[in-house]
């Protein structure tokens, strides 16, 4: 062989080559129906699942708490509530140091945390001002948790 003729064959080779590379080959596939059903019907299967599961948890956690409630907070103005208990009875402030007393045993009972606002720097909007309430609606509230309001009015 000569090297015209070998180089005639590598053209020819390379010709072939030239030709298959021109030649698309299309890759097609099916996805069966059976196999899309039996996808959607699991998809469907799991987001029921899912959301009897959300459903039942928030059941749960609402009957049995599982985290604790958060806390409820009040702030205490003394000066303010003096000024309203002074309104209330004439400026008699004589039982004063019993209604608050009785206040905070109130409070405690409603599971309340209490905070002197003197020491309070900023109070969130969520958080309420403990305002004047009447000795009887202090007394019935207590009454109604158990707690016997005479205990209070005793001199310490």
């Amino acid at each position: 062989m000569t090297m015209t003729e070998q180089n005639n064959k590598n053209e020819h080779n390379d010709a072939d080559f030239d030709q298959d590379v021109k030649e698309r080959k299309n890759l097609t596939f099916s996805v069966s129906y059976s196999f899309a059903e039996k996808s959607l019907k699991f998809i469907i299967l799991a987001a029921i699942i899912s959301g009897v599961g959300v459903f039942l948890w928030k059941q749960i956690d609402g009957r049995f708490s599982l985290f604790n409630e958060s806390v409820k907070i009040a702030v205490l103005n003394p000066s303010a509530l003096n000024e309203q208990y002074l309104k209330a009875h004439n400026g008699n402030n004589n039982d004063y140091i019993p209604y608050i007393r009785k206040l905070m045993a109130l409070y405690r009972a409603r599971d309340v945390l209490v905070l002197d606002m003197n020491y309070v720097i900023t109070r969130p909007s969520s958080v309420s001002e403990i305002s004047y309430i009447s000795d009887t609606d202090v007394e019935s509230e207590l009454a109604e948790y158990g707690i016997n309001p005479k205990m209070f009015e005793e001199k310490q």
